[in-house]
């Protein structure tokens, strides 16, 4: 019996192989799925994580939110907060409310990364009915930057100009650039 499990496992990786190599995005992030938990296959997280991040380059939301995850714990790659939370902000921004909950959990709980993804979230929230909420955004930036994180600060440098242009009109935008220049 345990012959005939490996061996489909095989065939199904073989498959799976097949549709990536056609595009395929689910396949891709099967294939993640079968390293990551080594479904016939020796665990391999790097393995895991460069297939999920091809299935999420094609598309594939659960990919996205794995990738997320990966970032979140140093599963495949080296723990990245502020991208494990801004993929949650893109995958909210799509309609993913299991994203936007894990991702509006910890910035709640004072985390920057998360904190900063929100802000991505607010300032980016377009269709589906919903309107783009500046004001909001700034809110969470400036929790962001009232943290003095050093990565998110380095990244809210990278916005410069970009955090000046939005700002424009936000009552929280002088608070912000007075932080930032402090």
């Amino acid at each position: 019996m345990e012959g005939l499990v490996k061996q489909n496992w095989k065939e199904t990786r073989k498959c799976f192989h097949k549709a990536a190599k056609q595009g395929s995005a689910t396949a891709m992030y099967l294939l993640g799925e079968i390293f990551l938990h080594g479904n016939g296959v020796q665990v391999n997280t790097k393995e895991a994580f460069a297939w999920y991040r091809k299935a999420a380059d094609n598309g594939n939301p659960s990919a996205a939110q794995k990738l997320s995850w990966c970032y979140l714990n140093g599963v495949g790659t080296r723990k990245n907060e502020e991208e494990g939370y801004t993929l949650l902000a893109t995958l909210g921004l799509i309609g993913d409310e299991e994203a936007l909950t894990l991702l509006r959990s910890a910035a709640t709980s004072g985390n920057a990364a998360a904190e900063l993804g929100m802000y991505y979230f607010y300032r980016d929230k377009i269709g589906n009915g919903c309107q783009q909420d500046i004001e909001t955004a700034f809110q969470w930036i400036s929790l962001a930057v009232g943290s003095a994180h050093p990565a998110v600060m380095g990244h809210l440098q990278q916005l410069g100009l970009n955090l000046e242009y939005l700002g424009h009109g936000c009552q929280q935008y002088q608070q912000l650039q007075s932080r930032m220049a402090g």
